[in-house]
């Protein structure tokens, strides 16, 4: 009986353990972002607004990256078996 109990018991803990999150919830990246953000002082608008316009240079980077394969797809859709 109480081999059963302990077999059942490993058998849980087996199947439970491949259930477990290997991973942190939360994007790394987002939170050194936040952590930036939220370590200037907020009234210090030069700070804030800096932050904010190198997020938004670092999508336009992003946005040139993906425009090329973009504008190669549209023109050889036929590649793709995309249908216009």
């Amino acid at each position: 009986m109480k081999m059963i109990i302990l077999l059942v018991c490993g058998l849980a803990l087996i199947l439970l353990s491949g259930c477990a999150q290997m991973r942190p919830i939360a994007n790394t990246r987002n939170n050194e972002d936040s952590a930036e953000l939220h370590s200037t002082d907020p009234n210090n608008h030069n700070t804030v607004a800096k932050h904010y316009e190198d997020m938004a240079n670092e999508m336009k980077l992003k946005l040139r990256a993906k425009k090329k394969p973009l504008a190669e797809y549209e023109e050889h859709s036929y590649y793709y078996k995309r249908k216009e």
